[in-house]
This record gives structure tokens, sequence and C-alpha cells, in this order.
């Protein structure tokens, strides 16, 4: 069987598409498994996990949040276990300040097996002050 040129240049040219899409796809493939792995063993790890609340309402309505970070910084024992938040009195002449700031004690154990132990409980007060955005660029 004899074949023009022409049909030979563009059987070539059907079979080196054929080949560049594969090179493509498998370029895809080791491109994600790069980033993603990536992401996991190297930007994850970096990233901090806990947001810190952003206001008095946020902060009273999931206080955890603000022990987990208590905890991830050292403040609070590691193997120790949240139980309550109790709101400190506010400032009565300073109406301003308490809208970017919350005084709190922190009633904690110091694991959870504590309650059936008769364990008692601890409490450390802590003063926080939310970011206001006041004199930044």
């Amino acid at each position: 069987m004899v074949f023009s040129s022409s049909v030979l240049a563009a059987i070539t040219f059907v079979i080196f598409m054929a080949f560049l899409k594969l090179w493509i796809l498998l370029a895809r493939f080791i491109v994600s498994v790069f980033t993603i792995n990536l992401e996991e063993k190297v930007l994850k790890p970096l990233a901090f996990t806990h947001s810190f609340p952003r206001n008095r309402a946020e902060t009273l309505k999931n206080p955890e949040k603000l022990f987990k970070i208590l905890v991830s910084q050292g403040v609070i024992g590691k193997a120790c276990c949240f139980k309550r938040i109790k709101e400190l009195k506010a400032i009565d002449t300073e109406p301003d300040k308490n809208a970017t700031s919350l005084a709190i004690e922190i009633e904690y154990s110091n694991s959870e097996a504590a309650s059936s132990t008769g364990e008692e409980t601890r409490s450390k007060k802590v003063f926080v002050k939310f970011q206001t955005g006041k004199g930044m660029p």
C-alpha cells in the first residue's frame, strides 16, 4: 500500500498530536500530585489553625475557640479540658473599651477524667482585646 506524502504528513501529525495530549495529561497529573503534597506537607503545618475571635459576641458564642488558642500557645496545658466561661464585670465608665475588649474567667480541669475523680476546677482570668483597625494603613 502506497501513501502520498500529504497523507503520511497527516498521519504523522495525528500521531504527534495524540502523543502531545498524552504528555500534557501526564504533566498535569504530576503537577497536581506535587501541589497536593506541597499543600499537605509544607503549607498546612504553617497555617495558624485557630483564628482569633473578632468580637465580644463571637467569643461568648464559641468560647472553646479561645480556649483552644490558649492551649496552642501554652497558656493552658494540653491535657486540660474546657468547662465554662464567665464574663467579668464590664467597665462602666468606658463604654467604647467594652466594645473592643472583654474580661473573662475561663474555668477548666486538668484532665477529662477530673469530674469522675473529684478534681477541682481551675480558672484563669483573661483580658481579651479585639482588633479594631484603628491606626492601620
